[in-house]
């Protein structure tokens, strides 16, 4: 994989946009093409005329006329843009299209592209997805929507941009996931989320032991770095803020239901140091120990 190091970031906020989550646009007559850089974004080119080449991991590929481009987060690459080529372009944070964009099919597509940036090199990922001559009719309508609803909607909470960018990524998303390596991301997901349920499962009985998730992660055959991450997308929490949550929440009902003492509870959660135990109530639940057993018992 290509060194993000020696790569520059570019952040969103670098968009002229009056909307934090998205930005829509289009690219043609382009005469000077960027450096390696990496971003904290989605990016979808969609090539409606000429070619564009993508360059990472020391790999050349092109993309031309109805084929769309995906570029996940943190991913090194430059495009060079043919000086006659015309590009749709939509880039969009994820945090953003979660929470604006209800399509089960959009968030398949969003993980099943993040899962193969876990598991692959840059130049084995599948980042080009052909699109049929009806679907990209339909797209470029739909963009050009877009951009008529930014340029009037602006960042107004009744814009139709939420659901604009949802029908343009639900095109995509069709034909990625049904492509053979996409079949098999979903596929990969469905085993990853099981492996993740059994974790949880796992987590929920021993959550006041000293466990190493190191070794969790060795128990279920995955990588530790591939579990925080898968963890992290199916509860929206990270491992660590889950177990912290657990232990609080049984402490808060030992403090209620039990005469123990306050330290003994610390001990019994999890939390043999009475100041970790304490920081984490406050953050957690608001109050400290003693006014959480004061004032709600």
């Amino acid at each position: 994989m290509m060194p993000i190091s020696n790569s520059f970031f570019m952040p969103i906020q670098q968009f002229p946009t009056t909307t934090p989550g998205f930005y829509a646009y289009i690219i043609q007559n382009r005469k000077t093409n960027p450096p390696l850089h990496h971003h904290d974004f989605f990016q979808v080119f969609f090539v409606v005329k000429g070619h564009i080449i993508l360059q990472a991991d020391g790999i050349d590929n092109e993309i031309g006329e109805a084929e769309a481009l995906i570029i996940p987060f943190d991913f090194p690459h430059r495009i060079l843009f043919n000086p006659e080529s015309i590009v749709y372009s939509l880039y969009f944070v994820e945090d953003y299209i979660l929470s604006q964009i209800h399509s089960r099919v959009v968030g398949q597509l969003i993980s099943a592209i993040k899962l193969d940036h876990k598991i692959n090199s840059n130049h084995h990922m599948r980042l080009i997805v052909p699109i049929n001559p009806d679907d990209m009719q339909n797209y470029l309508a739909l963009f050009e929507c877009l951009l008529r609803s930014v340029e009037l909607d602006g960042s107004n909470e009744y814009s139709l941009a939420p659901s604009l960018i949802t029908s343009c990524l639900h095109i995509v998303a069709k034909t990625y996931l049904n492509m053979p390596s996409g079949q098999k991301l979903s596929l990969a997901l469905e085993q990853y989320a099981e492996t993740v349920k059994q974790c949880i499962h796992f987590l929920d009985r021993n959550y006041s032991k000293n466990f190493d998730i190191d070794q969790m992660a060795k128990d279920f055959a995955i990588s530790k770095t591939l579990l925080y991450s898968l963890f992290s997308q199916l509860t929206g929490t990270t491992i660590n803020q889950y177990i912290s949550k657990k232990r609080i929440q049984s402490a808060a009902n030992l403090l209620l239901m039990s005469n123990m003492s306050i330290q003994e509870i610390s001990e019994m959660v999890g939390y043999p140091e009475y100041s970790t135990f304490y920081r984490n109530f406050r953050k957690i639940i608001g109050k400290t120990p003693n006014e959480f057993r004061r004032f709600d018992s």
